[in-house]
């Protein structure tokens, strides 16, 4: 990898953006779904088509960004960025916050950077049943896309 330090930082960048659209979108869904109350019962009714398509076509986008940033077979996921970024480890030059150099950061060895690599990648692997489940609900659901609705 050429210039593997600025190329994690900016795959870094990305995951991140990925990650906080799936969470926005995620917090849509919750919203949409608290206007299921007898109070607006009427408007649901009225607006019923439209409610129903934009949960389920959020809910697909939701479960295909999740499984995409939890896949260790994408090309970019979280995964393959913590593996890229253990692999080139000493061209990286880590740093961390830390409270008691207040305006610089604290580097770290590469080494050790690693090892916090390793132990991500492990929580990872605890929550591969979880993991698996998602990707099996976005190839059923993907699978038989839009059949309800069109």
């Amino acid at each position: 990898m050429i210039n593997p330090k600025e190329r994690l930082r900016e795959y870094l960048d990305q995951i991140i953006h990925r990650f906080l659209n799936t969470k926005s979108l995620f917090h849509e869904l919750k919203r949409i779904n608290s206007w299921s109350t007898p109070d607006r019962l009427e408007t649901l009714n009225h607006g019923f088509y439209f409610f129903q398509l934009s949960v389920y076509s959020m809910t697909r986008i939701y479960l295909v960004e999740l499984a995409t940033m939890l896949s260790e077979s994408e090309e970019r996921s979280l995964i393959d960025w913590l593996k890229k970024a253990r692999e080139h480890a000493k061209s990286v030059c880590p740093t961390r916050y830390n409270p008691n150099y207040k305006s610089e950061r604290e580097s770290i060895k590469a080494e050790e950077y690693q090892s916090i690599i390793d132990q991500n990648l492990s929580e990872l692997d605890l929550h591969e049943n979880v993991i698996s489940r998602i990707k099996a609900w976005r190839d059923k659901l993907i699978a038989h896309l839009d059949k309800t609705f069109f």
